[in-house]
C-alpha cells in the first residue's frame, strides 16, 4: 500500500469506525492507526500464495512453490487470543466502573459496540441535558481510573 493510500485509509477509519480519545494527540492516533493498517496488510500479504507463471513452450518445468497456509500459525493464534482476552478484561473493567448506574452502563456498552449518540439517548430515555450529563460522568470516571 502506498503512503498516500495508507494515510487516506487511516483518515477514513478515524472518521467512520474509530474514536480518538480526548487525551490522545491526533497525530499519535493517526500514526497508530496507520501502523495497525500496515500490520494487517503485511499479515494478509503473507497468506497470499505466490503466483508463478507457467514455463515457456519447450522450457523446463519449474517447481511450483506450495501456497502459504491461510490459517494463522500457533504464535498468531496465541497473540490473538491474548489480545482478545486482554480486550475483554479491559471492557469488563470499564463496564464495572458503572455498576451503580444502569443508564451509564448502557451508554458505555453502546459506545463500545459503535452505537450512535441519538440511539443511545433513546435507549436510556434521557433528555438531551441528562444524556450529556451522563456522558460527562462516564468520561470523568474513565479518565480517573485510566490516567494513561
Amino acid at each position: 500500500m502506498e503512503a498516500k493510500d495508507l494515510l487516506q485509509e487511516a483518515f477514513r477509519r478515524a472518521l467512520d469506525e474509530r474514536n480518538c480519545p480526548v487525551s490522545v494527540d491526533i497525530v499519535r492516533f493517526l500514526d497508530q492507526a496507520m501502523r495497525s493498517i500496515k500490520d494487517g496488510e503485511l499479515k494478509r500479504a503473507k497468506r497470499r500464495p505466490v503466483l508463478v507463471s507457467p514455463p515457456p513452450p519447450g522450457g523446463e518445468p519449474t517447481q511450483v512453490p506450495e501456497p502459504i497456509d491461510p490459517a494463522p500459525n500457533a504464535e498468531e493464534r496465541l497473540a490473538a487470543a491474548d489480545e482478545d482476552g486482554a480486550r475483554e478484561r479491559k471492557r469488563q473493567e470499564v463496564i464495572g466502573l458503572f455498576a451503580d448506574d444502569l443508564a451509564a452502563q448502557v451508554i458505555v456498552e453502546g459506545i463500545m459496540e459503535g452505537t450512535r449518540g441519538e440511539d443511545l439517548r433513546a435507549l436510556t430515555d434521557l433528555d438531551p441535558t441528562g444524556y450529556e450529563s451522563k456522558r460527562r460522568l462516564i468520561r470523568r470516571r474513565i479518565e480517573k481510573r485510566f490516567k494513561e
